[in-house]
């Protein structure tokens, strides 16, 4: 058995459900997930329960039993002159950066604690993960803004703010992507495309229809549920997205061969996280 500790919100979940299906496909173990944490966020919540996949959420005793660790894993800690001659019952990620030495523990049970944020710790699964979105039906929704837009080359752009921009500390850690960015990114993707439209995500609306001018023609997307808008974004030729798991994933998922995604050079305002970064972003997006 395999146990993911969920946490953050739904881009995040996403990452560590995408590891936790890696791993589950390379140990051929089940997967559960702990949703316990999210029980007292007061700003998260269980997001996966879109996707159609059986996923079991793991019982507070299975959790604990790995968490305290078993008879047969103490004996083994004892008689290990090292510690790679035995399975360790918890991992819990080492740093942001993808960990290349990383291999699957090959014990009963595993629990696994982190972020796991970088594609190169699912790309064995990336099929599955992207075949579990090609099932979700597109609601009448995202067929009217498919549909009444098809004539133009459609570029997602996300401003990502909420408690980024709302708490000064969180401000501090994580900072947002300026305006010059998103200039920057727009004129990168009009020099060599026409004929475009920039759809509008954002987590703050009122913000984006006051501060948001764009030369070219755009629309604000609203009224949306957040899977809905991840599956609108990933229908767009282009992606120009925030410092934001979310629409990490929303360029991720479009399939479009010949896609342009702009992700922010600098992903972190701290400095620490920011010099973990190298492997979020993948290599054929451009980093500005």
């Amino acid at each position: 058995m395999i146990i993911i500790k969920l946490s953050g919100g739904l881009g995040n979940q996403l990452f560590q459900l995408a590891f936790g299906l890696e791993m589950s496909r390379e140990s051929e173990f089940n997967l559960k997930l702990d949703t316990e944490e999210l029980l007292y966020d007061p700003l998260r919540k269980y997001a996966l329960d879109v996707l159609p996949i059986d996923l079991v959420k793991a019982k507070k005793h299975e959790i604990i039993k790995i968490k305290k660790g078993t008879f047969k894993d103490m004996i083994l800690n004892l008689l290990s002159y090292s510690r790679n001659y035995y399975a360790q019952p918890m991992i819990k990620e080492k740093s942001f950066n993808f960990d290349s030495n990383f291999s699957f523990f090959r014990t009963d049970s595993v629990y696994y604690e982190g972020y796991w944020q970088s594609e190169k710790y699912f790309k064995n699964s990336k099929h599955q993960i992207r075949s579990l979105f090609q099932k979700i039906d597109r609601s009448k929704r995202i067929e009217y803004f498919l549909g009444s837009n098809e004539d133009y080359m459609l570029i997602s752009m996300h401003y990502r703010r909420g408690d980024y921009a709302e708490n000064l500390e969180t401000t501090k850690y994580h900072g947002m992507p300026d305006s010059k960015y998103y200039s920057k990114a727009l004129q990168y993707i009009s020099e060599r495309q026409n004929n475009l439209k920039v759809l509008v995500f954002s987590d703050d609306k009122d913000w984006v229809t006051k501060s948001v001018k764009l030369p070219i023609t755009f629309e604000i997307i609203e009224g949306l549920e957040d899977i809905e808008e991840l599956i609108l974004m990933s229908h767009c030729k282009h992606n120009i997205i925030a410092n934001s798991t979310f629409s990490w994933w929303g360029a991720w998922l479009n399939e479009n061969p010949e896609k342009i995604v702009i992700a922010p050079k600098r992903w972190f305002a701290n400095e620490e996280m920011e010099a973990q970064t190298q492997d979020l972003i993948p290599e054929t997006w451009i980093r500005m």
